[in-house]
This record gives structure tokens, C-alpha cells and sequence, in this order.
């Protein structure tokens, strides 16, 4: 897995990050606490690593997997591993923002 080296920032733009950490993301900007969900975004080569990386999680976390047909490309969303995984490049997701 590489890291995605991108961050959307409050305002909704992009910005490089520090290669050697993955991308923090809240599900709630505003929170101030330790209760906000932060998740990791790593970008991965191909469809069949992420189907490798929902295998490993299989009946052990909680997770959510889609295909996107108009990117081809699958994400997996692990709330046990506190990870996004995607196969979409991170070109098109900054694209289609």
C-alpha cells in the first residue's frame, strides 16, 4: 500500500501531506473530542489487493465495500483497521470533488 499523499482540507481543496502518514479524516469536523471518527485513506494498486485486504478483516471487523462502475475502481472501509482503501485513483477522486 502507498500512502495517498493528499489531504482535502475544511474548505473542501487539496493539499500535499507528510508521504510517510497516511490521510486523517473526521466524520465530524466540528468535534473537539476524542469520540470523533478519524480514518486512514490509502490509495492501493488494484481491485484485487483491496478484495486481499476485506479477506483479512472478513468476520473480524466491521466493514463496508463498494465497486464504483463509473471508476472502476473498489473501496473498502474498515472501521476495525480505522481505514479507507481504495483502488480509485487519487487523481479521479480530486477530479470529481
Amino acid at each position: 500500500m502507498s500512502n495517498t499523499n493528499i489531504k482535502v482540507n475544511d474548505d473542501g481543496t487539496i493539499s500535499p501531506i507528510d508521504p510517510n502518514k497516511p490521510i486523517s479524516y473526521s466524520a465530524n469536523p466540528q468535534a473537539n473530542t476524542l469520540d470523533e471518527l478519524k480514518m486512514n485513506l490509502w490509495s492501493v494498486a488494484d481491485t484485487a489487493e483491496v478484495e486481499e485486504l476485506v479477506a483479512k478483516c472478513e468476520g473480524k471487523h466491521i466493514q463496508q465495500v463498494v465497486y464504483s462502475t463509473y471508476h472502476k475502481g473498489m473501496t473498502q472501509i474498515c472501521f476495525g483497521c480505522m481505514a479507507v482503501n481504495t483502488s480509485i485513483p487519487i487523481t479521479q477522486l480530486k477530479e470529481n470533488k
